[in-house]
């Protein structure tokens, strides 16, 4: 059946207009699995799912997906609410992060009364995913010495097929 209703938006600026702060871009940031974070807005996905929301914060220690890495999971939640994060993208040009989410313990109205949340990384993913990216890099490096003719185009660091094109 088909929605003729376009998917709801979240609204909202993190940090007056300057983006979401990602916290995996700091000094210890790879190593961050969890950080306090404030709501600026959330949604429901669709109006068929309602359990399926999208919330942004003003700071997040979840990488979103891009550069040829996937995402991380985690949750994000408080003593009202619990959200199983499935999907965190990053929109290039205004720099904020929405994350997708499942709601599992709550209501929107939760997400929307909460001044503070508390962000956590699935730490076995992220290792994994961690490896996989650092994994290409030294491949990608070693061919360049090998073969220095050889030009690198594009990494993949997904866990189904991980590859590097030169």
């Amino acid at each position: 059946m088909e929605n003729d209703q376009e998917v709801p938006q979240p609204q909202g600026q993190p940090s007056k207009g300057k983006g979401t702060t990602l916290l995996h871009y700091t000094p210890d940031g790879n190593f961050q699995l969890h950080c306090t974070a404030k709501v600026i807005s959330s949604c429901h996905g669709s109006i068929e799912e309602p359990q399926h929301v999208q919330i942004l914060l003003d700071v997040t220690c979840l990488h979103p997906q891009g550069g040829g890495q996937p995402c991380d999971y985690g949750t994000i939640g408080n003593e009202k609410f619990h959200v199983s994060v499935h999907k965190v993208l990053l929109d290039p040009e205004t720099r904020i992060v929405t994350h997708y989410g499942i709601l599992q313990k709550g209501t929107l109205v939760d997400i929307m009364d909460s001044s503070t949340v508390q962000v956590v990384v699935d730490p076995v993913r992220r290792s994994i995913l961690s490896q996989c990216h650092s994994a290409g890099h030294a491949i990608d490096a070693a061919i360049a010495i090998c073969y220095p003719s050889l030009v690198a185009t594009k990494g993949y660091h997904y866990l189904d097929g991980p590859y590097v094109v030169r």
